[in-house]
């Protein structure tokens, strides 16, 4: 057969067709090659194939390659946007270093928002979205957006590099979505290249991504995390949707965080939500809120990505893990995926959910994305939602201790379970920790949990009936309604089944009555009378031994604790006689009895009281009275009788003024109750009657009655014991009688007794130390009054009972520790003199004239009083106290004023440095006269302090005092050491040296601290010699003269080889001048002649030789320095030199002598 002619043309159309014709045969040959293969790369694969098939092969004339399409270009702007300002700055600042910046965070938090923003202003702009492009390589897609920039145009491909090189400095290129393109190697390597060109500054480079870049970019960028919107963002966001005040704040923000957590699409959507109902929050809106309503769109948009995207398992995986509601760690998420059926792969799933469906919390933690909220249980089988619920609960109960978010949670993943006896009995153990913590603390949601709805059916009862107990507890107590519960307690505890729950409904009835008796004590009766009731019901000996010591009864008697009313007393006396005989004498034994029914009886006549005289009904009272003694009569209760006797006594004597009637009526009480069951009765009865005796001061006749009221010894009424043995003392002082036997027995009940008071201790402490004074003297009423004060001071507190206690302690401190004769008007303030009973009696309010600024006066007056009596360690450390009360509130400066008396201890122990440093400190305080900033009814009852300030002194005259006050005496004592040991003397010369250079460095005038120095100085080289200022007279005005020759006087007793009659004379010229100059500074002046003495004894002693019977001597000289008779001291060494002293003279150095009596102050 000849062959056919060959056709030069054909054609062939369609996916793997080729056309032969004239029956020649046709070979397709299919080549896989990647479509983004440039065209000439494809003609030359194809030119390959033709050379190897021979002549026959038609010969490739053309290739053409379809191409893709690129999406470029930035996201649509929202219609309302926030700054994120603190973001932006990060990233602005990066940009400017320059540096390119990578955007990571969680999908759907806002990175391509950031990066748009921030290149909005860009006057070029390349944005390549990659997830757009996924159909497309990235290095590819990178490369041709990137060469068009340029407008290449060439048929060879260029270098990666050059086309990077020739892009415009302006441009500012952002790949948005890179997570998967990063590991494409192709792609990462020019991204490095792009990189290190934004770092030359030619571009601006911003990457956006779920997951951290290769490790090999890492360094070339800077990294800003994008994290889910923040409190201000929100904040932010609402103010650009125009939120009112009261819709934007942090507790509302809250709300809404919790809601979307941050997701900023889903917190748009929700502003909008707000927005379109006119930011009214009501019932239908929060419903809207809570159920997300307004991103049913978005939510169903993400649930078909989520199917189209992800496998059966992993989205099985992504269902557990949002049913765990919280975030969760690496491990506990594996933990969740090992549950019967086990997810396999679950490390892997989890990688590659991160980022999409699981949030970053923090570096360790994920949580599912808000997106997706309602996706986990509802596509769950049972028996796996479930276990998830009750695992994670498990999580959260490991931790032993929760707080209110973590129980409700807890709760939350239970019922879910359906494990509700478990969230009933965590639910009751929550509300009874909130019950106990108080109304203050925050509750949560725990207070909203079954509030209006039903609890479940499942519960078990007595659990239901214990939850809506302490329901109506906690709301009475936080002063809410309560009615819809306690209507459902009610029914629950109408139920048959609940006769076998006697405890459960006995605890819930307890809890209610306890609320209401401090609320409403009223209202609390008929639940004690059946709290009552259960309690009778219950058999089980455990719970009775749990119970042991604790009654419903006891209720009865806080309820009597709040009554303050006729009409209240009336009901709880008809409410318990309802009880039966038996209940009734069991209540009658509880603790608090006897301090509940004299309480609730003498408010009867403590609120009449309070009326105006117009308004009081005494004689309405005392019928009511009668007719309550009527009805309690049939209980055979001393106790209840005695309280009304109590009352009743109280308007005979002291309001209607039968006094008689009232102790024969007490007479006939004590006849007809006897026996230990009747001795807190007979005691109300015997304590108040003496008290309100004396009241109208009967104090013979009261005396009797407080006598058999000292006989009660039970450990009830400390209080009311403590005030009768206090009046008892009182009235056997008054009548000739003194005993302090009845105020230590009251100081030791404060101290050991069931009510241990910090006032009691101290009202009692004060009449025991008020009776020493005046049966014993001074000193031992300093002993004791040193507890007082320290007591009232660390008491201190600002209720107005406190404050009165201070005002009267500070009178009294004042008063015995006046300086000035204690009958005198003290600082211009009129003292009240002290006497026993002023600590329990009820005095008009007088708290107003405490404040802060004043309370270091009371330890200041401590340290005159310590000080007056000698004592000298106990005035120092009330100085200290002064000055540490004074800092407190501010007034350091008065504070230092008292540092004085801390200097003649200070003297006493030879610690010179430390007497100079507190006759400093408390000379310039005094200096300044600096007023003490008395409570303005102090000043409206004395106008006298309103001139008291006194002019500053001159600061010359200041200090001059303080060396005379504090280097003298410190002088003299070193003297006294070099008489017995000239070298250690000598250092202590050197120690008050340096204490003059400390104060002359601190001193606004140093003049009479050089000068000081100056005579020291003579006094360490032997060069001080009376004749170098024998002749010298100080003008009165030459403060600087007085002290030095003051120092250059005292300081010759040191000076070898210098007569004694020279020393002698030069002091005794002084003698007179210091003992009127330092009289208002007591404590320096007796230490100094004290110091003054010792000084001339060792001088005698060293100087044997020259005086007549020196031991004698000094025993002489050292008696007259102990009694402050400084001029009697220089007598007794000018009488043991057998030197002459006229008359006159003498006489006036008889009268040299530091008393308490005041004088003029030439200082």
């Amino acid at each position: 057969m000849p062959k056919k002619p060959f056709q030069s043309t054909q054609q062939a159309s369609g996916t793997y067709i080729a056309q032969a014709t004239y029956g020649a045969s046709s070979t397709i040959n299919v080549f896989n090659v990647d479509k983004d293969a440039p065209p000439e790369v494809l003609a030359a694969v194809l030119e390959a194939v033709q050379a190897s098939a021979g002549a026959n092969t038609l010969p490739v004339s053309k290739i053409e390659k379809e191409a893709d399409l690129i999406v470029t270009g930035a996201p649509t702007a929202p219609n309302r946007r926030i700054s994120r300002a603190r973001l932006s700055s990060l990233v602005s600042g990066a940009l400017s270093k320059p540096k390119p910046v990578l955007l990571r965070g969680d999908s759907g938090s806002g990175r391509s928002e950031l990066a748009r923003a921030t290149t909005e202003k860009a006057t070029r702009l390349i944005w390549i979205d990659f997830q757009a492009n996924g159909d497309l390589r990235p290095g590819s897609v990178l490369e041709s957006v990137l060469s068009d920039q340029i407008n290449l145009r060439s048929n060879r491909r260029p270098d990666f590099g050059k086309v990077v090189g020739k892009l415009d400095k302006d441009l500012a290129v952002v790949l948005d979505n890179i997570d998967q393109s990063a590991a494409d190697p192709s792609f990462v390597t020019r991204l490095a290249v792009l990189a290190r060109a934004a770092a030359s500054g030619n571009i601006k480079l911003i990457c956006c991504s779920l997951y951290p870049l290769p490790l090999q970019l890492r360094s070339e960028f800077e990294v800003v995390p994008v994290p889910s919107y923040d409190d201000d963002e929100v904040r932010e966001l609402l103010v650009t949707y125009g939120a009112p005040a009261a819709v934007n704040h942090s507790q509302f923000r809250g709300v809404v965080l919790g809601l979307t957590q941050g997701h900023p699409d889903l917190t748009a959507l929700l502003v909008e939500f707000l927005t379109d109902n006119e930011w009214v929050l009501s019932d239908d809106v929060w419903q809207g809120l809570i159920g997300q309503a307004f991103a049913s769109d978005l939510k169903n948009e993400v649930q078909r990505r989520l199917l189209s995207t992800e496998t059966a398992k992993t989205r099985e995986l992504l269902f557990r893990l949002n049913a765990v509601m919280r975030d969760f760690t690496e491990s506990e998420a594996l933990e969740i995926a090992r549950i019967e059926p086990e997810i396999p792969e679950a490390l892997a799933r989890l990688s590659k959910l991160s980022g999409r469906w699981l949030q970053q919390q923090g570096t360790t933690q994920w949580r599912t994305s808000p997106l997706i909220a309602a996706l986990g249980d509802n596509n769950l089988a049972a028996a796996v939602r479930n276990k998830v619920h009750k695992r994670v609960a498990g999580w959260i109960l490991s931790r032993k201790k929760l707080n209110q978010l973590e129980t409700n949670s807890v709760i939350s993943h239970l019922v879910i379970a359906e494990e509700y006896d478990q969230a009933g009995s965590i639910l009751l153990r929550a509300l009874y920790s909130l019950l106990n913590a108080g109304p203050d603390v925050e509750p949560g949601n725990l207070l909203s949990l079954w509030k209006g709805l039903p609890l479940p059916t499942q519960m078990n009862l007595g659990l239901k009936i214990c939850i809506r107990g302490m329901q109506v507890a906690i709301a009475i107590q936080r002063g809410q309604g309560y009615g819809t519960q306690l209507a459902d307690l009610r029914d629950l505890m109408k139920a048959k089944e609940t006769i076998s729950e006697p405890v459960m409904v006995f605890a819930s009835l307890s809890a209610i009555a306890l609320q209401l008796v401090s609320k409403s004590p009223i209202e609390a009766l008929p639940f004690i009378t059946e709290s009552i009731e259960m309690q009778s019901r219950i058999s089980d000996p455990r719970i009775l031994k749990a119970f042991r010591g604790h009654s419903s009864s006891e209720f009865f008697w806080s309820v009597a604790m709040q009554i303050r009313s006729r009409d209240g007393v009336r009901q709880w006396v008809a409410a318990v006689d309802a009880l039966s005989e038996e209940e009734r004498r069991a209540m009658m034994a509880e603790r608090f009895a006897p301090e509940s029914a004299c309480r609730m009886f003498d408010s009867l006549w403590i609120e009449e009281q309070e009326l105006p005289e117009q308004k009081r009904d005494w004689a309405g009272l005392t019928r009511l009275i009668g007719e309550l003694e009527t009805v309690v009569s049939r209980w055979d209760s001393s106790l209840v009788s005695g309280g009304l006797l109590r009352a009743a006594q109280a308007i005979r004597i002291v309001h209607i003024g039968d006094a008689e009637e009232a102790i024969r009526q007490a007479e006939a009480f004590f006849s007809a109750h006897i026996g230990p069951n009747a001795a807190a009765g007979r005691f109300l009865v015997a304590q108040g009657t003496g008290l309100w005796l004396t009241d109208v001061d009967r104090w013979a006749d009261a005396l009797p009655w407080l006598g058999r009221g000292v006989e009660y010894h039970e450990k009830h009424l400390t209080p009311h014991r403590q005030s009768n043995l206090l009046r008892y003392g009182h009235a056997l002082y008054r009548a000739g009688r003194p005993d302090a036997a009845p105020f230590y027995e009251a100081v030791q009940l404060a101290e050991d007794g069931d009510f241990r008071s910090p006032l009691g201790r101290i009202r009692a402490r004060a009449e025991l130390a008020t009776f020493l004074w005046l049966t014993e003297g001074e000193q031992a009423l300093f002993d004791e009054w040193t507890h007082v004060v320290r007591a009232t001071l660390e008491a201190r507190e600002e209720s107005p009972r406190w404050k009165q206690i201070y005002v009267l302690i500070a009178n009294h401190t004042a008063y015995w520790g006046n300086r000035f004769g204690q009958d005198s008007e003290f600082g211009g303030t009129s003292l009240v003199k002290p006497d026993l009973g002023m600590f329990i009696t009820d005095y008009a309010d007088i708290s107003d004239r405490y404040s802060d600024k004043i309370l270091f006066v009371l330890p200041g007056n401590m340290t005159w009083f310590a000080e007056k009596l000698g004592r000298f360690r106990e005035a120092a450390e009330w100085a200290q106290t002064t000055y540490d009360c004074a800092v407190q509130f501010g007034q350091s400066n008065q504070g230092n004023g008292f540092r004085l008396q801390a200097a003649p201890y200070a003297l006493e122990q030879s610690r010179y440095r430390e007497a100079i440093d507190a006759v400093a400190d408390g000379v310039r305080s005094l200096a300044k006269s600096d007023p003490i900033e008395f409570p303005e009814a102090v000043v409206r009852d004395n106008p006298r302090l309103l001139r008291l300030r006194l002019p500053s002194l001159d600061p010359v005259r200041t200090e001059s005092n303080t060396v005379i006050l504090g280097l003298l005496p410190s002088l003299i004592g070193v003297t006294a050491e070099i008489l017995n040991d000239r070298a250690r003397g000598m250092e202590r010369i050197e120690e008050l040296v340096r204490a003059c250079t400390a104060q002359r460095e601190i001193a606004s005038v140093p003049a009479p601290w050089e000068e000081a120095q100056r005579v020291l100085y003579s006094v360490r080289n032997g060069t001080l010699h009376y004749a170098d200022f024998a002749s010298e007279e100080n003008a009165s005005e030459d403060h600087i003269g007085q002290a030095a020759n003051l120092l250059r006087s005292f300081g010759l007793l040191a000076v070898r080889d210098e007569r004694t009659v020279d020393i002698l004379t030069a002091q005794v010229k002084w003698a007179r001048w210091l003992t009127m100059s330092l009289a208002p500074f007591w404590g320096v002046g007796s230490v100094f002649a004290s110091i003054v003495a010792n000084a001339w004894s060792n001088y005698v002693l060293a100087n044997g030789f020259n005086f007549q019977r020196p031991a004698s001597l000094v025993k002489v000289i050292q008696e007259h320095g102990g009694r402050g008779e400084l001029g009697c001291v220089l007598i007794d060494v000018a009488d043991g030199l057998g030197a002459s002293v006229p008359q006159s003279l003498r006489e006036k150095l008889m009268s040299a002598t530091f008393t308490l009596v005041p004088g003029r102050s030439k200082l």
